[in-house]
């Protein structure tokens, strides 16, 4: 039994191979972070940055990525073949919340009406 999303991604990893990801519209932000700690802790999460001051970081920690990809061959669950995850928000009014347990991206249906009151909130 799945009792929350963090358990269906665990479940999806081990079992969809072509799994790409979530659209988190939960206020359990608890679970969220969860979510976001298991697949930064497994470098399964897309880097995706809301900022450009992230933008270094997350290409030096992709190169990493493949590096350890093309070492790391060994164990019996490879995930080399698998794509690396998008873990969105999909509440406007969650999106703070949201950013502050680590997510990345977002699906809004109110950032193409405001977009420079979201990008001001963003960069924050």
């Amino acid at each position: 039994k799945l009792a929350s999303v963090h358990d269906l991604l665990v479940a999806a990893r081990d079992a969809i191979p072509n799994f790409a990801g979530i659209k988190f519209t939960d206020t359990n932000f608890y679970d969220l972070g969860r979510c976001i700690d298991m697949a930064t802790a497994e470098k399964l999460l897309t880097p995706a940055p809301f900022s450009s001051s992230d933008a270094t970081a997350d290409a030096d920690a992709a190169a990493e990525k493949e590096e350890s990809k093309a070492s790391d061959n060994s164990d019996g669950n490879n995930r080399e073949s698998k794509f690396p995850w998008s873990i969105l928000v999909g509440s406007d009014e969650n999106l703070t919340s949201a950013m502050s347990v680590g997510v990345r991206a977002a699906i809004g249906s109110t950032y193409n009406v405001v977009p420079q009151l979201y990008a001001d909130i963003i960069n924050a």
